[in-house]
């Protein structure tokens, strides 16, 4: 018997630290536990560069496709990445650098080094002049004046220098810091010089006759502020950004005035912070191996850039501001898009977020969720109120009155709920409904309130709560969506039995059921005008009907492969109307055509801001807001010629059995999450992400065969990754199949040469199947797989203990004698009470398993070497 010797799986950087994001990136499409709604569009390309070992970049002032690097030994050189497959180099030439910049007209390069010289290099890399002492100690940090004509560089001195091109000091060195001085940064007018570092704080220096400003704080008592690793002016001016030790971004107006009281960014040390060139976002690199973007206001713009692999030391925006290189501390470069669609959702109800509104001023976001919460949100996603909207239930409808002083819930207890706008109730429950309650809506003068629901009944209400009307039963099946027209004389139903139908005020239908929708209705709405309906279907078909008469005026389709419904709401300048399918929103003409480009965000209900100036988008991460800008953006694309979602044996979409998989997922369901991706794999064996998402589902219920099985499937169809094989790995090592871990880590290193968690795992596993050598009598075999896995995990007893046995095999006994010693020093009392243990179970007379290493216990040890025992083995 082999007893407790070591873990079933890696002690170290449990695997699933990348298995979701790895996942989502070897299958291009994030299914799981990510949202889709904050993540950067597009994937990171990382450049084939890692043999430079590089620690900084800068990028070229006007060139999209040049950046300066500086390398851990001192190289410096440009690199050119028009084509990120291929990055190739202007120059790379032996500099003695630490940092490095280049001058705004692009036409000279100063670095600095360890020893505290500066040196001016032309753009092809020769030198320009002799290099020149500048600082006592380390040169930290260089930049240039906008007008090129100077540059200043801080020290591990504790001074901030002015120089001229031609190495002659411009004014006398700026002295205050108590410490070092981690950076320095230029205004852009060049009036200004702002320097950071250990002392914790940012210090401005004036370059004409502004009287100096004080120290710029981040409200630490004196001596004890975290250290400042890197500071810098916003494009405009107006703002000094700085971050550094305590992970959190401090923000001061140019007058000194800390605006604001840090924003906490990141787990750990944040080395490197920049600018885009509008202003309008910052970007954090930090030693949590994350790379953040942030508005000024101190929420996320995007989804962390995450995959570095390990700490992010540098990170350099292109001059156009639309895509970042970030450096890691092992020298992996990557390259990322910039985008500014999306921000961090806001963040406070328990799970997805199914409705949302904006009231009438624009001021407040109203949320409701499956938790069965109301959330009362400003803009800047601070929380206004909240409260118990449906108990026991969600709330799936929700909706503004026109004053704005009152909100409508509706939600699965099949209650309609009235709220002031401070969060508290206006008046009892509106009962009535038989199930969920699933739309709502106010008239235009604010005295009626519409709702409808699972039970296919509409029923309008006065504000007490009373019936304004007979309830009509408008559908045998779920209505999903209610609005009333401008005027607020009539009331437009759609749902699954795929008509839409129009109401008056009082309840009594107006013409026939509009029919044609291929698909249950998702959304319908009027016109600003009031003479016509949107209509969208589950399978993004949108019809235009008359109100009067109910002809149909038009038709177009919005979707693509994946249709998960659409709703169509009116912009506020009433000339466009957005479409959400599949995850996916996207702004249109009334005509049917494009009129921006398509957005990822997976949501189930979205708003427009009054003001016109953003869309609220609700979805199973939070709340986002997506600007109206971005929304507008557009390329020349017929959605048309996309194909069409799937349709399985079973009747469902494709795409919608990817949403239900996902959403069983998110909530820890696997098994009806593996019920979903069954269904899609019985229609398309080939299906790679639901294959590679089933995967995922056995890995979390210990399946291990059976996700080996899906993984092996999903490697065959995918572009080759280092994730995938990371995954089958793990599965692999959780059944003792050391030969198949060791070749799919092998395949990682080779995919992916500085994954440091293969590399520990490999090592790992040459251990365990050292063991497994050793038991079956392969002696030498296993003493070379154990060498290996020291070479990494040099401190481990259980490996230690296993070439103490090896030895004891060869007749080796001094040497085992020495390991066992070894395993004893490492392990503690732990390890010396296995060994009493065993020692007593063979024969011999170790004392009392106390866990103490005594004289009885050394002998006895020696005497079980020298017979050639198996100690830890029965």
């Amino acid at each position: 018997m082999i007893k407790d010797r070591i873990t079933p799986t890696a002690p170290r950087s449990p695997l699933w630290r990348s298995a979701l994001s790895g996942l989502c990136l070897a299958l291009s499409v994030c299914l799981l536990a990510l949202p889709t709604s904050a993540q950067p569009t597009g994937f990171d390309t990382r450049l084939d560069l890692d043999a430079l070992s590089i620690q900084r970049v800068i990028y070229h002032p006007s060139d999209n496709a040049v950046f300066l690097f500086v390398s851990a030994d001192g190289r410096m050189g440009l690199v050119d990445i028009a084509d990120p497959a291929r990055p190739g180099f202007a120059f790379d030439v032996d500099a003695a650098a630490d940092v490095a910049a280049i001058a705004p007209a692009g036409d000279l390069i100063v670095t600095g080094g360890e020893d505290g010289t500066i040196q001016l290099w032309t753009m092809a890399g020769a030198r320009v002049g002799e290099p020149f002492s500048a600082h006592d100690g380390s040169v930290t940090g260089i930049a240039f004046n906008p007008s090129g004509k100077s540059f200043a560089t801080s020290g591990a001195d504790g001074l901030v220098r002015l120089w001229m091109q031609t190495g002659e000091a411009a004014m006398p060195a700026f002295a205050g810091h108590d410490g070092w001085v981690s950076d320095v940064a230029f205004s852009p007018d060049g009036n200004l010089i702002a320097s950071t570092g250990s002392d914790g704080t940012v210090r401005l220096w004036p370059l004409d006759d502004t009287p100096m400003l004080p120290p710029l704080t981040t409200g630490a008592p004196q001596g004890t502020g975290s250290w400042l690793s890197s500071v810098a002016f916003s494009p405009d001016g107006d703002r000094v950004v700085a971050a550094g030790e305590d992970g959190r971004l401090w923000q001061w107006s140019i007058d000194g005035t800390l605006a604001h009281r840090g924003f906490q960014l990141h787990d750990d040390w944040v080395r490197d912070v920049a600018f885009t060139p509008d202003g309008d976002r910052v970007l954090t690199a930090s030693d949590d191996g994350a790379v953040r973007v942030w508005t000024t206001s101190g929420l996320t713009a995007e989804a962390p850039f995450e995959g570095e692999d390990g700490p992010v030391r540098s990170i350099a925006v292109s001059p156009q501001g639309d895509r970042l290189v970030s450096v890691s501390a092992y020298g992996t470069v990557r390259l990322w898009p910039l985008d500014s669609t999306f921000i961090e959702p806001f963040r406070g109800h328990d799970g997805s977020v199914y409705s949302v509104a904006v009231s009438p001023d624009g001021d407040l976001i109203a949320s409701g969720g499956r938790d069965g919460r109301v959330f009362l949100w400003t803009t800047d996603g601070q929380r206004a109120a909240s409260r118990n909207g449906q108990q026991g239930g969600s709330v799936g409808a929700i909706a503004f009155n026109p004053d704005g002083d009152l909100i409508v819930t509706g939600g699965s207890d099949g209650l309609v709920r009235l709220w002031h706008r401070d969060g508290t109730s206006a008046a009892q429950p509106f009962s009535g409904h038989q199930g969920s309650v699933t739309t709502v809506a106010f008239s235009p003068d604010g005295e009626r309130i519409v709702s409808a629901g699972e039970d296919g009944m509409v029923r309008i209400w006065t504000l007490d709560g009373s019936p304004a009307a007979v309830p009509v039963r408008a559908s045998g099946s779920m209505i999903g969506s209610v609005a009333f027209n401008a005027s607020g004389d009539r009331i437009v139903t759609a749902g699954h039995d795929q008509t839409v139908r129009l109401w008056r005020r009082d309840g009594s239908p107006v013409g026939a059921p509009l029919s044609g929708h291929e698909a249950w209705i998702t959304s319908a709405v009027f016109s600003p005008d009031g003479s016509q309906i949107y209509s969208a279907d589950f399978r993004g078909g949108v019809r235009v009907w008359a109100v009067n008469g109910g002809q149909l005026v038009r038709q177009f389709s919005a979707s693509s492969s994946l249709v998960l419904g659409a709703v169509v709401v009116f912009s506020p300048a009433g000339d466009l109307l957005i479409v959400e399918h599949s995850g996916t929103l996207r702004l249109w003409n009334l005509d049917g055509t494009p009129a921006g480009d398509p957005m990822d965000a997976e949501a189930s209900d979205f708003a427009f801001d009054p003001n016109g100036q953003f869309v609220v988008a609700a979805g199973t991460e939070g709340i986002t807001l997506l600007s109206m800008e971005d929304l507008q953006r557009r390329e020349v694309t017929d959605l048309e010629e996309e194909p069409r979602d799937e349709i399985t044996a079973e009747g469902m979409p494709v795409s919608m059995l990817l949403l239900m998989g996902n959403a069983s997922m998110d909530f820890g369901e696997f098994e009806e999450a593996i019920e979903s991706y069954d269904a899609i794999i019985r229609h398309d064996p080939t299906h790679r992400v639901a294959l590679g998402s089933r995967a995922y589902a056995y890995l979390r219920l210990e399946r291990f065969e059976l996700a080996i099985a899906d993984l092996t499937e999903t490697i065959r169809l995918s572009p080759p990754t280092a994730e995938l094989h990371e995954l089958r790995a793990f599965a692999s090592l959780n059944l003792d199949d050391f030969d198949s871990t060791i070749a799919d880590f092998d395949e990682v290193l080779r995919l992916d040469p500085g994954n440091e968690y293969a590399q520990e795992t490999r090592a790992y596993t040459y251990g365990r199947r050292a063991w497994r050598l050793y038991l079956d009598g392969q002696v030498d075999q296993a003493l070379t797989e154990i060498d290996a896995a020291l070479l990494v995990w040099s401190d481990t007893p259980a490996f230690i203990d296993t070439r103490a046995h090896v030895f004891i095999a060869q007749g080796r006994a001094d040497e085992a004698l020495a390991e066992f010693q070894r395993v004893m020093q490492i392990g503690g009392a732990e390890w010396v009470q296995r060994y009493q243990e065993a020692l007593a179970t063979h024969g011999y007379e170790p004392g009392p398993a106390d866990g103490v290493l005594g004289e009885n216990t050394r002998l006895a040890l020696i005497a079980c070497i020298q017979d050639g025992c198996r100690l830890l083995v029965e």
